[in-house]
């Protein structure tokens, strides 16, 4: 009879053993599974930069292609980017979308800009564009008369 409690009891034992076994490599093996998961992500987000870096590598270079061999490309872009132009052409320039618009001549241009410009039918002169004068605030009159002469 002992030595069957004695293998009941080894048995016991093993499958404690087995049992502890179990549950400590399915932590292991979960956290390496969800390390993996997350480096799975990494490499697909380091793939997606590898591919977009391609992408604007490649861009640049035909940017610098074009802007090398192509001569009406570079003219485009020293317009666009320098803001260059050529003796007779008229640039406008903006400094506020919002704004008034102004026009800014340059030397090369001020001969086009003047024989552009509206003229004053009696003189014949160039007439500045129309100014709107600021209003100015006034206090608050202290008696009618005042209000009245004012207005």
């Amino acid at each position: 009879m002992e030595s069957n409690k004695l293998y009941r009891l080894t048995v016991l034992t093993l499958l404690a053993a087995l049992g502890a076994v179990a549950v400590s490599l399915t932590f292991v093996l979960l956290g390496a599974w969800s390390e993996n998961k997350k480096l799975l992500r990494s490499e697909e987000m380091l793939l997606d930069q590898i591919d977009k870096l391609a992408k604007e590598k490649d861009y640049k270079e035909e940017y610098y292609f074009r802007l090398s061999n192509d001569d009406k490309f570079r003219e485009r872009i020293i317009r666009e980017k320098l803001g260059y132009a050529t003796a007779k052409e008229l640039v406008f320039r903006f400094d506020d979308a919002a704004g008034p618009v102004k026009a800014k001549v340059t030397d090369g241009n001020a001969k086009e800009a003047a024989a552009k410009a509206p003229q004053d039918a009696d003189t014949g002169a160039a007439t500045p564009p129309p100014t709107v004068a600021p209003s100015t605030p006034q206090a608050p009159a202290a008696n009618p008369e005042q209000a009245a002469r004012r207005n």
